[in-house]
């Protein structure tokens, strides 16, 4: 029978909890390795979360989400993943990100918070919930690396920004200012869009 379910649904859970793991006490011990310190924070057994959504599509038995939402205190984890009804084994790819909130789960330097922390769940529903999920360590080094790339991008773009305006400059003074600002302003929008 759970192997003929097929099908859709919209899912919201608000203000519940996972129980016998704490994501947040994890992400924020793994943030406080980063940075080089330790959490100083009594955590509570239990994952409190504020709302979790999904949108499920069933095929075969087979439970599929790529739109997985949790908000937890000061934390947002979006992800997506798979639950095998029959064998009840699962897996879980999740990116968490640190917010702003009035009640942040840890501190983080700023350029973690735009960071996502890769969390990856699997196993089976009838195991050990405090063995599901860990810090995906390959997944933030692709995250860092990509951060990197970014950072070193927008850098490049801001130089070749200012050496193109000088250039414009110097070209408006020859040609005239109007006609020089009707090139910069079509050159500029070329190049940045």
């Amino acid at each position: 029978m759970k192997r003929g379910l097929d099908g859709r649904l919209a899912t919201r859970l608000d203000d519940g909890a996972i129980l016998d793991v704490n994501v947040s006490r994890e992400l924020c011990s793994a943030v406080a390795s980063l940075q080089g310190e330790q959490t100083q924070r009594e955590w509570e057994a239990d994952t409190r979360f504020e709302r979790a959504e999904a949108t499920l599509s069933v095929r075969d038995g087979v439970v599929e989400s790529d739109d997985i939402i949790v908000t937890l205190p000061g934390i947002d984890v979006g992800g997506e993943g798979t639950l095998d009804l029959t064998s009840e084994r699962f897996d879980l790819r999740a990116a968490a990100r640190v917010v702003d909130t009035a009640d942040v789960a840890c501190e983080v330097n700023p350029r973690l918070e735009r960071l996502p922390l890769p969390v990856r769940c699997e196993g089976s529903l009838g195991g050990d919930s405090a063995e599901w999920c860990r810090f995906d360590r390959e997944g933030f080094s692709a995250a860092i690396g990509e951060a990197l790339r970014e950072e070193l991008g927008g850098r490049a773009g801001d130089q070749v920004e200012q050496r193109l305006e000088g250039a414009l400059d110097k070209l408006e003074e020859r040609v005239g200012e109007d006609a020089g600002r009707e090139l910069r302003d079509a050159t500029l929008k070329g190049l940045f869009e």
